[in-house]
Protein backbone atom coordinates (compact mmCIF):
# COMPACT_ATOMS: atom_id res chain seq x y z
CA UNK A 1 0.00 0.00 0.00
CA UNK A 2 2.16 2.85 -1.31
CA UNK A 3 2.03 6.41 -0.07
CA UNK A 4 1.83 8.52 -3.19
CA UNK A 5 1.33 12.29 -3.43
CA UNK A 6 -2.18 13.24 -4.53
CA UNK A 7 -2.86 15.62 -7.38
CA UNK A 8 -3.07 19.35 -6.82
CA UNK A 9 -6.84 19.31 -7.26
CA UNK A 10 -7.50 16.47 -4.84
CA UNK A 11 -9.26 17.41 -1.60
CA UNK A 12 -7.02 17.22 1.46
CA UNK A 13 -8.71 15.75 4.55
CA UNK A 14 -8.23 17.55 7.83
CA UNK A 15 -5.52 16.09 10.11
CA UNK A 16 -6.75 13.76 12.82
CA UNK A 17 -6.69 15.05 16.38
CA UNK A 18 -6.76 12.80 19.38
CA UNK A 19 -9.93 13.16 21.42
CA UNK A 20 -9.80 13.91 25.13
CA UNK A 21 -11.22 10.47 25.89
CA UNK A 22 -8.29 8.88 24.06
CA UNK A 23 -5.66 10.42 26.29
CA UNK A 24 -3.76 8.23 28.71
CA UNK A 25 -3.72 11.13 31.20
CA UNK A 26 -7.21 12.46 31.69
CA UNK A 27 -8.54 15.94 32.37
CA UNK A 28 -6.69 19.20 32.10
CA UNK A 29 -3.32 17.68 32.98
CA UNK A 30 -3.73 15.51 29.87
CA UNK A 31 -4.50 18.66 27.88
CA UNK A 32 -1.35 20.26 29.32
CA UNK A 33 0.83 17.29 28.30
CA UNK A 34 -0.64 17.04 24.81
CA UNK A 35 -0.58 20.81 24.43
CA UNK A 36 3.07 21.20 25.41
CA UNK A 37 4.19 18.59 22.87
CA UNK A 38 1.89 20.30 20.35
CA UNK A 39 3.74 23.59 20.89
CA UNK A 40 6.97 21.82 19.97
CA UNK A 41 5.45 20.13 16.91
CA UNK A 42 3.98 23.40 15.66
CA UNK A 43 7.32 25.18 16.09
CA UNK A 44 6.12 27.62 18.75
CA UNK A 45 8.50 26.15 21.32
CA UNK A 46 11.94 24.86 20.43
CA UNK A 47 13.50 21.73 21.88
CA UNK A 48 15.92 22.70 24.69
CA UNK A 49 14.40 26.21 24.62
CA UNK A 50 13.87 27.46 28.16
CA UNK A 51 10.42 28.72 29.04
CA UNK A 52 8.18 29.03 32.11
CA UNK A 53 4.96 27.63 33.57
CA UNK A 54 3.35 31.02 32.99
CA UNK A 55 4.28 31.08 29.28
CA UNK A 56 3.00 27.53 28.73
CA UNK A 57 -0.24 28.27 30.59
CA UNK A 58 -0.83 31.43 28.57
CA UNK A 59 -0.31 29.64 25.25
CA UNK A 60 -2.48 26.67 26.21
CA UNK A 61 -5.11 28.73 28.02
CA UNK A 62 -4.81 26.55 31.11
CA UNK A 63 -4.44 27.45 34.76
CA UNK A 64 -1.26 26.91 36.74
CA UNK A 65 -2.41 23.71 38.51
CA UNK A 66 -2.83 21.44 35.43
CA UNK A 67 0.35 22.89 33.93
CA UNK A 68 2.28 21.97 37.09
CA UNK A 69 0.70 18.49 37.18
CA UNK A 70 1.51 17.89 33.53
CA UNK A 71 5.08 19.09 33.92
CA UNK A 72 5.51 16.87 37.00
CA UNK A 73 4.47 13.83 34.94
CA UNK A 74 6.70 14.78 32.02
CA UNK A 75 9.58 15.52 34.39
CA UNK A 76 9.22 12.10 36.01
CA UNK A 77 9.30 10.52 32.52
CA UNK A 78 12.45 12.54 31.68
CA UNK A 79 10.65 14.19 28.77
CA UNK A 80 11.11 17.69 30.19
CA UNK A 81 13.66 19.25 32.52
CA UNK A 82 12.62 21.79 35.12
CA UNK A 83 14.97 23.75 37.37
CA UNK A 84 14.10 26.49 39.87
CA UNK A 85 15.18 29.97 38.82
CA UNK A 86 16.22 28.57 35.42
CA UNK A 87 13.02 27.43 33.70
CA UNK A 88 11.55 24.41 32.02
CA UNK A 89 12.40 22.90 28.65
CA UNK A 90 11.59 19.88 26.48
CA UNK A 91 14.60 17.59 26.31
CA UNK A 92 16.11 16.58 22.97
CA UNK A 93 15.81 12.87 22.16
CA UNK A 94 18.29 11.01 19.94
CA UNK A 95 17.91 7.89 17.83
CA UNK A 96 20.09 5.78 20.13
CA UNK A 97 17.80 6.35 23.10
CA UNK A 98 14.70 5.70 20.98
CA UNK A 99 16.19 2.51 19.54
CA UNK A 100 16.61 1.18 23.07
CA UNK A 101 13.09 2.22 24.06
CA UNK A 102 11.57 0.58 20.97
CA UNK A 103 13.39 -2.65 21.80
CA UNK A 104 11.68 -2.63 25.22
CA UNK A 105 8.31 -1.96 23.56
CA UNK A 106 8.90 -4.94 21.29
CA UNK A 107 9.58 -7.11 24.36
CA UNK A 108 6.34 -5.92 25.99
CA UNK A 109 4.35 -6.64 22.83
CA UNK A 110 5.93 -10.08 22.37
CA UNK A 111 5.25 -11.08 25.96
CA UNK A 112 1.67 -9.78 25.75
CA UNK A 113 0.94 -11.47 22.41
CA UNK A 114 1.88 -14.88 23.82
CA UNK A 115 -1.20 -14.77 26.00
CA UNK A 116 -3.38 -14.44 22.90
CA UNK A 117 -2.79 -18.09 21.96
CA UNK A 118 -5.28 -20.18 23.89
CA UNK A 119 -7.42 -17.17 24.87
CA UNK A 120 -11.20 -17.70 24.71
CA UNK A 121 -12.69 -16.83 21.33
CA UNK A 122 -14.98 -14.05 22.66
CA UNK A 123 -12.24 -12.21 24.55
CA UNK A 124 -9.82 -12.69 21.70
CA UNK A 125 -12.37 -11.27 19.24
CA UNK A 126 -12.81 -8.15 21.37
CA UNK A 127 -9.07 -7.52 21.61
CA UNK A 128 -8.52 -8.09 17.90
CA UNK A 129 -11.41 -5.74 17.16
CA UNK A 130 -9.67 -2.98 19.13
CA UNK A 131 -6.50 -3.54 17.11
CA UNK A 132 -8.48 -3.41 13.86
CA UNK A 133 -10.06 -0.08 14.83
CA UNK A 134 -6.62 1.32 15.69
CA UNK A 135 -5.32 0.02 12.35
CA UNK A 136 -8.15 1.78 10.47
CA UNK A 137 -7.29 5.01 12.29
CA UNK A 138 -3.65 4.48 11.33
CA UNK A 139 -4.63 4.06 7.66
CA UNK A 140 -6.73 7.23 7.80
CA UNK A 141 -3.85 9.19 9.35
CA UNK A 142 -1.46 7.81 6.70
CA UNK A 143 -3.80 8.98 3.93
CA UNK A 144 -3.84 12.47 5.45
CA UNK A 145 -0.06 12.50 5.77
CA UNK A 146 0.44 11.36 2.17
CA UNK A 147 -1.94 14.06 0.95
CA UNK A 148 -0.24 16.86 2.87
CA UNK A 149 3.14 16.10 4.40
CA UNK A 150 3.91 18.60 7.17
CA UNK A 151 4.73 18.64 10.86
CA UNK A 152 1.11 18.60 12.03
CA UNK A 153 -0.05 15.73 9.79
CA UNK A 154 3.10 13.76 10.62
CA UNK A 155 2.43 14.24 14.33
CA UNK A 156 -1.18 13.07 13.91
CA UNK A 157 0.13 9.98 12.11
CA UNK A 158 2.61 9.26 14.91
CA UNK A 159 -0.20 9.58 17.47
CA UNK A 160 -2.32 7.07 15.52
CA UNK A 161 0.68 4.77 15.21
CA UNK A 162 1.25 4.95 18.95
CA UNK A 163 -2.36 4.00 19.62
CA UNK A 164 -1.96 1.00 17.31
CA UNK A 165 1.22 -0.06 19.13
CA UNK A 166 -0.48 0.36 22.51
CA UNK A 167 -3.40 -1.84 21.37
CA UNK A 168 -0.94 -4.49 20.21
CA UNK A 169 0.92 -4.34 23.52
CA UNK A 170 -2.33 -4.50 25.48
CA UNK A 171 -3.62 -7.56 23.65
CA UNK A 172 -2.62 -9.40 26.80
CA UNK A 173 -2.41 -8.15 30.37
CA UNK A 174 0.16 -5.43 31.00
CA UNK A 175 0.79 -3.64 34.31
CA UNK A 176 0.01 0.10 34.61
CA UNK A 177 3.72 0.89 34.68
CA UNK A 178 4.04 -0.61 31.19
CA UNK A 179 1.19 1.57 29.93
CA UNK A 180 2.93 4.67 31.32
CA UNK A 181 6.16 3.57 29.64
CA UNK A 182 4.36 3.20 26.29
CA UNK A 183 3.00 6.73 26.69
CA UNK A 184 6.53 8.03 27.34
CA UNK A 185 7.85 6.32 24.19
CA UNK A 186 5.01 7.80 22.14
CA UNK A 187 5.78 11.30 23.41
CA UNK A 188 9.49 10.92 22.72
CA UNK A 189 8.83 9.69 19.17
CA UNK A 190 6.72 12.81 18.56
CA UNK A 191 9.49 15.03 19.93
CA UNK A 192 12.19 13.29 17.92
CA UNK A 193 10.28 13.42 14.64
CA UNK A 194 9.40 17.09 15.13
CA UNK A 195 13.07 17.67 14.24
CA UNK A 196 13.62 14.56 12.10
CA UNK A 197 10.99 14.04 9.42
CA UNK A 198 9.96 10.65 8.12
CA UNK A 199 12.09 11.32 5.06
CA UNK A 200 10.48 9.36 2.26
CA UNK A 201 6.82 8.96 1.25
CA UNK A 202 7.43 5.24 0.66
CA UNK A 203 8.42 4.86 4.31
CA UNK A 204 4.81 5.46 5.32
CA UNK A 205 3.70 2.73 2.90
CA UNK A 206 6.25 0.35 4.43
CA UNK A 207 5.04 1.11 7.96
CA UNK A 208 1.43 0.52 6.96
CA UNK A 209 2.27 -2.74 5.23
CA UNK A 210 4.15 -4.10 8.25
CA UNK A 211 1.30 -3.01 10.55
CA UNK A 212 -1.19 -4.95 8.41
CA UNK A 213 1.12 -7.97 8.32
CA UNK A 214 1.37 -7.84 12.11
CA UNK A 215 -2.41 -7.61 12.42
CA UNK A 216 -2.84 -10.68 10.18
CA UNK A 217 -0.26 -12.61 12.19
CA UNK A 218 -2.08 -11.86 15.43
CA UNK A 219 -5.36 -12.98 13.86
CA UNK A 220 -3.96 -16.33 12.81
CA UNK A 221 -2.38 -16.74 16.27
CA UNK A 222 -1.23 -20.23 15.37
CA UNK A 223 2.46 -19.75 16.01
CA UNK A 224 4.28 -17.78 18.68
CA UNK A 225 7.29 -17.81 16.42
CA UNK A 226 5.36 -16.20 13.56
CA UNK A 227 3.98 -13.48 15.84
CA UNK A 228 7.44 -12.79 17.30
CA UNK A 229 8.86 -12.52 13.76
CA UNK A 230 6.12 -10.09 12.67
CA UNK A 231 6.74 -7.96 15.77
CA UNK A 232 10.49 -7.97 15.16
CA UNK A 233 10.02 -6.91 11.52
CA UNK A 234 7.68 -4.09 12.54
CA UNK A 235 9.87 -2.64 15.28
CA UNK A 236 13.04 -3.10 13.23
CA UNK A 237 11.45 -0.96 10.52
CA UNK A 238 10.53 1.79 13.00
CA UNK A 239 14.06 1.76 14.40
CA UNK A 240 15.69 1.81 10.95
CA UNK A 241 13.64 4.82 9.92
CA UNK A 242 14.98 6.86 12.81
CA UNK A 243 18.01 7.47 10.59
CA UNK A 244 18.22 9.62 7.48
CA UNK A 245 18.77 7.90 4.09
CA UNK A 246 22.46 8.91 4.04
CA UNK A 247 22.96 7.52 7.57
CA UNK A 248 21.29 4.27 6.54
CA UNK A 249 23.54 3.99 3.48
CA UNK A 250 26.64 4.56 5.62
CA UNK A 251 25.49 1.99 8.22
CA UNK A 252 24.65 -0.63 5.58
CA UNK A 253 27.93 -0.13 3.74
CA UNK A 254 29.99 -0.17 6.93
CA UNK A 255 28.29 -3.36 8.15
CA UNK A 256 28.91 -5.06 4.82
CA UNK A 257 32.56 -4.03 4.82
CA UNK A 258 33.08 -5.35 8.37
CA UNK A 259 31.56 -8.70 7.46
CA UNK A 260 33.80 -9.02 4.41
CA UNK A 261 36.88 -8.04 6.40
CA UNK A 262 36.20 -10.45 9.25
CA UNK A 263 35.55 -13.36 6.93
CA UNK A 264 31.94 -13.81 8.09
CA UNK A 265 30.76 -13.59 4.50
CA UNK A 266 32.46 -15.51 1.71
CA UNK A 267 32.32 -14.34 -1.85
CA UNK A 268 31.68 -16.95 -4.50
CA UNK A 269 33.91 -17.01 -7.52
CA UNK A 270 32.83 -14.41 -9.98
CA UNK A 271 30.64 -12.55 -7.49
CA UNK A 272 30.37 -8.81 -7.77
CA UNK A 273 31.55 -6.32 -5.11
CA UNK A 274 28.91 -4.82 -2.86
CA UNK A 275 26.93 -1.94 -4.28
CA UNK A 276 23.98 -0.15 -2.65
CA UNK A 277 20.57 -1.36 -3.79
CA UNK A 278 18.54 0.84 -6.10
CA UNK A 279 17.37 3.90 -4.23
CA UNK A 280 19.51 3.07 -1.19
CA UNK A 281 21.60 6.18 -1.67
CA UNK A 282 18.56 8.42 -1.45
CA UNK A 283 17.93 8.46 -5.19
CA UNK A 284 15.01 6.80 -6.90
CA UNK A 285 15.45 3.63 -8.87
Amino acid sequence: MPCEPKGQGDPVPMPMRRSASGRFYSGQRGEAIDGLIGLVVEGRLGIDEKTSEQWIGAHLDLSRTPIREGLAILGGAKVVVQKPQVGVWVRRVDEHELSTLLAYVQDIATHSARSLIGTGSDERSVRLGEISRALRDLDDAADVLCARFDGVTQDAYLEAEKRFIVRVCEIGTVPPVASEFLEKVGLELRIYHSENQLWRPEWIGQRRQEAHTLDQSLRSADSRQAIALALRRYFTLLTTQLKTPSEQLFANTATKALKLRSGQEQLDAGSKPYLPAAGEDGSSA
